[in-house]
């Protein structure tokens, strides 16, 4: 389903149990659009501010976080990872846990996905879309595979491949 943005409608609908939105100042004062979830409540994502979001940011989220929910019911590997293993996220270079790192991976996938179906179908902004396909690239481009053979915790050859796979997609798109 990763691979077929064409299905988010369906998808989402499947994934998503609750919306919450919230007006909120952080602690400077200001007022950010924030968008999360927590894997302990499967369904649940909090929106914060979705106001001050352009149309593009809110389905960015709203793609982002449903993936997370996909992958958390997906009994596998990446959701039995070793927690207290720490690896820098390749987009943000905020230190996360394995099993995020994992997830990271194939949310940004996803939002690949999303971002070169709409350019390709003139959905949303060009800019917008161009800019993010950027962004994911550039994280592609930072990882490195090998770096999983460094870590106690096995990894089938499989889960290595999928990701090999999804980075040769990233990087070899034309986008």
């Amino acid at each position: 389903i990763l691979s077929q943005p064409n299905n988010i409608a369906q998808f989402m609908k499947e994934i998503l149990n609750v919306i919450v939105f919230k007006k909120r100042a952080s602690e400077d004062g200001k007022r950010h659009f924030v968008c999360g979830s927590n894997y302990n409540y499967m369904g649940r994502l909090l929106i914060v501010n979705p106001e001050l979001a352009k149309d593009e940011d809110l389905v960015d989220a709203l793609v982002h976080e449903s993936i997370h929910f996909l992958l958390d019911r997906i009994p596998e590997e990446i959701n039995t990872a070793e927690q207290l293993i720490k690896m820098n996220s390749k987009w943000s270079g905020r230190p996360l846990a394995l099993r995020t790192f994992l997830h990271a991976i194939f949310v940004w996938y996803g939002l690949f996905n999303l971002w070169v179906y709409a350019l390709e179908n003139g959905l949303y902004d060009k800019e917008y879309a161009l800019e993010k396909l950027g962004f994911i690239r550039k994280g592609f481009e930072k990882l490195e595979v090998e770096e999983f053979s460094s870590f106690k915790v096995p990894f089938s050859e499989e889960l290595l491949n999928t990701i090999r796979t999804a980075k040769n997609e990233v990087l070899t798109t034309k986008y």
